[in-house]
């Protein structure tokens, strides 16, 4: 779940631009709507999200001490929308995406939503893989681990979560047209990285992570679908 906090002049443009969301986004919490130019400072330190959208309307001074402020450390993962007809020359350290005034509909505001959660989905499912990954003792400077996280990102994002899928006519042929290699050579890759996997991973963390109880050698497809199966399980979004 990913929380948004809304800043606007009124509550009635606060609700509008909530209502613009939150129709279409399951995966969204509203944190607070603030209309309160004299405590907004202070409301944003207490409460941190993941998205801010301003629609305030301010005067230059007023909003460029603002961008300032919101220009620091405090915000870091914070990503921030700004509505505004102005133009400012400020080394941004945040993700601050300016949106002209005439662009303030339902259908855009959906549409940013879409590509902005596309982007944090995204990036936290490949958190996740290198995670699982990581506690295996895969080796990440390896070619086939790559093409590993590939499989399950594509999987994931595809919603491909039973092990009836043919890897020999999709999964190989993806990866092969994306690297421009042969599949002969992404499969014996991927080989390579389960064998270093084998070896150099802790015996006890093994069978426990894949339930066996005795010296196995996992199939790559048996080794994608466990590790797959327990991503899905996981909270994908965190606030």
């Amino acid at each position: 779940m990913l929380s948004i906090s809304i800043v606007a002049n009124n509550s009635e443009k606060g609700i509008f631009i909530s209502n613009s969301l939150f129709t279409f986004f399951n995966s969204l919490r509203l944190k607070q709507i603030i209309t309160n130019l004299d405590s907004l400072y202070e409301n944003l330190i207490k409460y941190k999200v993941d998205l801010l959208i301003f629609d305030m309307e301010l005067n230059y001074e007023i909003e460029k001490n603002l961008l300032v402020f919101l220009n620091n450390k405090l915000f870091k993962n914070t990503d921030i929308f700004f509505i505004t007809k102005n133009k400012y020359n400020i080394n941004f350290i945040n993700n601050i995406y300016f949106i002209l005034p005439e662009k303030r509909t339902e259908k855009y505001f959906k549409n940013i939503i879409q590509k902005w959660l596309l982007q944090k989905i995204n990036k936290n499912i490949r958190l996740m893989i290198r995670s699982e990954l990581h506690i295996l003792n895969f080796n990440f400077s390896y070619k086939g681990t790559s093409y590993i996280i590939d499989i399950l990102e594509y999987l994931y994002s595809n919603n491909i979560f039973e092990d009836n899928i043919n890897f020999q006519k999709v999964i190989y042929p993806y990866l092969s047209k994306k690297y421009n290699r042969s599949i002969s050579s992404i499969k014996s890759s991927i080989l390579n990285s389960i064998e270093d996997m084998y070896y150099g991973c802790d015996v006890n963390t093994f069978k426990e992570y894949f339930c066996v109880y005795e010296d196995y050698r996992i199939k790559t497809k048996e080794l994608i679908f466990f590790i797959l199966n327990k991503i899905h399980k996981k909270p994908l979004l965190k606030t």
